[in-house]
């Protein structure tokens, strides 16, 4: 079971202990575990989520493939940092 199915299941539908339980699992890893580098941090009732603006995958290395545009066919240019840049 997750850390955040046995917080749900501990506190119900009360978000700020869910939250609080989670940031407790997340200090209690050992240094240099990684899910340290997870982002999500927050909670709502559908579970926890990042809201920082930044999709890229924590520490590189995340999947890759090519988007094709709809309309020329052509391999679209990767977006910096994760987000759709105007113009791409």
């Amino acid at each position: 079971m997750t850390a955040y199915m046995e917080a749900k299941l501990q506190h119900g539908s009360d978000l700020t202990k869910i939250k609080k339980a989670m940031a407790k699992f997340f200090a209690g890893l050992p240094a240099g575990h990684p899910a340290k580098k997870i982002r999500y941090k927050k909670v709502n009732q559908w579970g926890m989520y990042n809201d920082d603006g930044d999709l890229n995958w924590p520490g590189g290395g995340g999947p890759a493939y090519d988007v094709i545009h709809p309309k020329t066919k052509k391999r679209c240019k990767p977006p910096r940092f994760g987000l759709a840049l105007p113009g791409t």
